[in-house]
């Protein structure tokens, strides 16, 4: 018998192929599209860039005018 393809062991999420969830700095996402957005226009300022292991690009912080983060 032969041996099971990579993609075959990389499906059944063994520990070698498992993403490293621990080392992750920031969950990534868009701020919600509300009134303020449909209206106008909402700026921010950048505080700072991470490095985040997981992602090939630099990650970056932004407060906005609001006060969302």
């Amino acid at each position: 018998m032969g041996k099971r393809l990579i993609t075959q062991n990389r499906g059944k999420g063994t520990p070698k192929y498992s993403a490293p969830s621990h080392r992750y700095k920031y969950t990534v996402k868009f701020r919600k599209f509300d009134a303020a957005e449909q209206n106008g226009k909402i700026t921010g300022e950048v505080v700072e860039f991470v490095r985040d292991p997981i992602h090939s690009a630099v990650l970056m912080r932004v407060i906005f005018d609001n006060g969302e983060e």
